[in-house]
């Protein structure tokens, strides 16, 4: 939060949404700005689940985690979810971040249905890339790198998070990041017998996949 007075009394928790499972399909066809606040979100809530079957609630699923592989979905009927599911997630919170990460570095947040896609196609500019090596990378280069892709495009990437091992650097390097917005830094020593894997998610418009590879590719040490 950028105003000091609300920043000094509040801390932001997590950004969560509600989506209507009914009508979720239309929604994302008639309103752009659907898309983006799914995007933005930590914690999706898929509503009215019992007026669809479990087979178009699989879909839904697996159509909202292609939107943004960040986000926990919980399916509820009436709005009913416990509220320990969506309370005090500290989504923002750096160890927050690596674990997100970490957990799809090593598979746990992999579905089947979250990895095919639905049987719905709809017009759309947001999709979300995973960058990742098992390549040390070279600290000044990945800092270089993040800079300008912030500052050039910036207004494109609606969120991006990211895990490196970097160079000579026992410790994680996180950062995560809302368009131009970006911050990161040091957290613990990756565990012993980890796998030291990078990897960056960006969830964006308009990603140009080669160019962001290419990128990430080349900070490598």
């Amino acid at each position: 939060m950028t105003d000091q007075e609300i920043a000094a009394r509040t801390a932001l928790d997590s950004v969560v949404g509600l989506i209507d499972a009914l009508h979720i399909k239309r929604q994302l066809v008639e309103y752009p700005e659907v898309e983006r606040q799914i995007a933005f979100a930590d914690c999706l809530v898929l509503n009215k689940a019992d007026l669809v079957d479990a087979a178009e609630q699989t879909a839904l699923i697996a159509l909202i985690k292609k939107i943004n592989p960040f986000a926990s979905v919980h399916v509820a009927t009436r709005g009913e979810v416990p509220l320990e599911e969506i309370l005090g997630q500290g989504s923002f919170a750096m160890e927050a971040v690596a674990d997100k990460l970490t957990a799809i570095n090593d598979g746990e947040n992999q579905d089947d249905t979250a990895a095919s896609a639905p049987a719905f196609h709809h017009d759309s500019a947001i999709t979300s890339l995973s960058l990742m090596t098992e390549e040390p990378l070279d600290g000044n280069k990945i800092q270089n790198w993040l800079g300008e892709l912030a500052a050039q495009k910036g207004a494109d990437l609606l969120r991006y998070k990211g895990i490196f091992n970097v160079a000579g650097e026992e410790n994680r390097i996180v950062i995560q990041g809302v368009q131009m917005m970006l911050e990161g830094g040091a957290l613990s020593p990756w565990p012993e017998g980890a796998r030291r894997v990078s990897r960056m998610v960006i969830i964006g418009r308009k990603l140009d996949e080669a160019a962001l590879r290419d990128g990430f590719l080349a900070c490598v040490k």
